[in-house]
């Protein structure tokens, strides 16, 4: 499954969200940053496991998730936003569901 977050301005939350999903090896995470002010440039080395796109000027909602769609890689896709509290426990169930 790939998992594409979009953030703007969120480096809290972001952080958050990538530290509850990250461990899971089954997921391709894909970030798709839309210029924030607070640079992720330090979650990219903290995360080298996670595609990070960093775009020049905010893009919007709509194509940022296009832009991270384009670059995922599972069979399963899945949008989250960076508020959202979730554990592998919950993405795990959802592979099921949607394998089954």
């Amino acid at each position: 499954m790939s998992v594409v977050i979009v953030n703007w301005n969120t480096n809290g939350k972001l952080e958050k969200l990538l530290s509850q999903v990250s461990p899971s090896s089954q997921l391709d995470i894909v970030v798709v940053d839309n210029a924030s002010k607070d640079s992720i440039a330090s979650f990219e080395k903290n995360h080298p496991n996670i595609s990070f796109i960093l775009n020049t000027h905010n893009r919007g909602y709509a194509a940022a998730c296009n832009q991270g769609a384009a670059r995922a890689k599972g069979e399963w896709l899945m949008f989250l936003n960076t508020d959202v509290d979730i554990t592998n426990v919950i993405l795990e169930d959802c592979i099921k569901e949607a394998e089954e």
